[in-house]
């Protein structure tokens, strides 16, 4: 008897075990159709189409000092219209790219900076901070008209991370290139974000200047 006892409490062990390996498969099964890129990224594209609305969202991660550094962005057009889409990006750090993206309003943003194109004629950039229960505070705004005299320019990447160093912003969401990436989008097409038409440089802007990090040393973006 005890020597059944004991091999049902195997077998019921075994089936536990076989459970969570499932479990764990689950879990760590991409939800995206990820594919890697020559340079080593990965990135996918994906739908969301509804009634009124013809929304795309696409995300693109950087292999970066041990972890990765990734673009997310999307676009929202109504349907029938002709207008070119509104496209929003964002960028963060996760530590492997297939983890959930970190999305605004979220607990773990703390804050930091957010872009988006209104139908390819506005870049409207925006440093915020989170508070108590997740409310989202706009700290400072910036509002460019494309192409058009007078229409201001976009903020440089080291008034960003200075700007947030000075007013202790945790850059959950760091500095982007926003207008190259959304210019990228509307010229094009969000499916152009995975593709080698964008590189690490162009996305961070490493390659025009070097960031400050929140203890005032020189960093890359």
């Amino acid at each position: 008897m005890r020597f059944l006892v004991i091999a049902a409490l195997a077998v019921a062990g075994c089936h536990a075990a076989s459970d969570n390996g499932q479990k764990q498969a689950v879990e760590q099964t991409p939800k995206h159709p990820w594919k890697k890129l020559p340079d080593g990224s990965w990135g996918w594209l994906e739908a969301s189409p509804s009634e009124k609305f013809a929304n795309e969202q696409a995300e693109r991660c950087w292999p970066s000092k041990g972890r990765w550094d990734c673009l997310s962005a999307s676009t929202l057009v109504q349907v029938g219209d002709m207008e070119p889409p509104t496209v929003f990006a964002s960028r963060y750090i996760k530590a492997r790219y297939t983890d959930p993206a970190i999305g605004i309003g979220d607990d773990a943003v703390r804050g930091g900076y957010s872009c988006q194109s209104i139908n390819g004629k506005m870049i409207r950039e925006s440093i915020f901070q989170n508070g108590q229960g997740g409310a989202s505070h706009s700290l400072q705004t910036n509002d460019v008209l494309v192409g058009q005299q007078g229409g201001g320019v976009v903020w440089s990447p080291d008034f960003v991370v200075r700007y947030m160093r000075e007013n202790s912003v945790e850059p959950t969401l760091r500095y982007l290139d926003c207008l190259h990436v959304t210019t990228m989008v509307v010229e094009n097409s969000l499916a152009t974000i995975n593709t080698t038409s964008l590189k690490y440089g162009m996305m961070t802007g490493r390659d025009d200047v070097m960031l400050y990090d929140m203890e005032g040393r020189k960093e890359e973006p």
